[in-house]
């Protein structure tokens, strides 16, 4: 009705192979911490990367081996690499420079402990996705396509966007590491049931079939 269209909506979701993304291990990328971090992201303000940068300040007094990895560019990488510098986070935070095949994407998801996608816009976010087939718990904010594929409290958490103490919070409470076990089993199966690209294309199928 807010769209002003008065007939059923039917949405169909952007899918992961879950034969590619899935837990695994190859080159390591991700060489220290705990729990350790990771977003792959475009380095703009839209993606709320300062804020996960303020939040890990506070996580660190609590878990003081944890360490964020960054791995994207854009505009605000000079920026975000001052204010972790600023912050004294230069032991909990790393940006990943370095080339990386896309066919090794899973096996930089597989390392990590924790997810976290920290976005003030995200119309869905496929790497939450990538992540959560790769059996790991994701934090994002509660907006866009986060609002799907994200179960809070279930396959991950999510939190207000723009807020690095909500953030941390969720962090704390993802450094159990049981915790962070149930969460992931749980978000690859929500992958297998409604996102992976098997069900996806039944989707569409089916969709076809009704013209």
């Amino acid at each position: 009705k807010g769209l002003g269209v008065n007939r059923d909506i039917k949405v169909i979701h952007v899918g992961v192979d879950s034969n590619v993304f899935n837990l695994g291990k190859g080159k390591a990328y991700l060489e220290s911490g705990n729990p350790k971090i990771l977003t792959v992201a475009r380095l703009h303000q839209y993606k709320g990367l300062s804020y996960l940068i303020e939040a890990i300040k506070i996580v660190s007094r609590h878990l003081p081996e944890t360490k964020l990895y960054i791995r994207g560019k854009g505009p605000e990488e000079r920026k975000l690499k001052e204010q972790a510098k600023d912050l004294g986070l230069g032991k909990h935070i790393a940006f990943l420079e370095k080339p990386m095949p896309n066919e090794e994407m899973p096996y930089l998801y597989s390392e990590c402990d924790i997810y976290v996608q920290p976005s003030l816009v995200e119309p869905f976010g496929i790497t939450v996705l990538e992540a959560m087939a790769c059996e790991k718990p994701v934090i994002g904010t509660r907006i866009g396509g986060m609002l799907d594929t994200i179960e809070d409290g279930k396959t991950g958490m999510l939190v207000p966007p723009a807020n690095p103490e909500a953030l941390a919070e969720a962090i704390i409470e993802l450094g159990d590491a049981h915790e962070r076990r149930r969460m992931g089993n749980n978000a690859r199966r929500r992958v297998m049931e409604k996102f992976d690209w098997g069900i996806i294309a039944r989707e569409y199928d089916q969709l076809l079939k009704l013209f």
